[in-house]
């Protein structure tokens, strides 16, 4: 969270110490999922969470570059954390996540209804 509050000071400085607290709160929940998609080998289940994520950033009228910001900033300590074989496949899972966010949606699409679409139910007699 250094290296990304540093890089992006006029976001993150006005927040100060509660701000910085829950940037580190997130940043274990981000790294949660990239762990939890490499140990099913499923970068899907990863880049889903990103895209929840944009929606949710958008939601909170964080810019826009927050988040490729955030993934960014993640590739150097990850890296020097990681043994080898598991560092290839979480930074490839973090790209993979990165480009994904270019296509993800920042409003996706509900699925409540202020009307259901299906038939109202009916009474049952047996």
């Amino acid at each position: 969270m250094d290296l990304q509050h540093a890089r992006q000071p006029e976001i993150w400085k006005p927040d100060g110490l509660p701000g910085r607290q829950k940037s580190v709160r997130d940043a274990v929940h981000h790294l949660t999922y990239l762990a939890e998609s490499l140990e099913a080998d499923a970068p899907a289940l990863f880049s889903e969470y990103l895209a929840w994520l944009k929606a949710l950033f958008a939601g909170l009228k964080f810019p826009t570059d927050v988040l490729p910001t955030t993934l960014e900033c993640t590739r150097q300590p990850l890296g020097e954390a990681l043994p080898a074989g598991e560092r290839e496949a979480a930074l490839a899972i973090l790209e993979m996540g990165l480009r994904s966010l270019e296509t993800a949606v920042e409003e996706p699409v509900s699925f409540l209804y202020a009307t259901p679409p299906w038939p109202a139910w009916r009474a049952v007699t047996w």
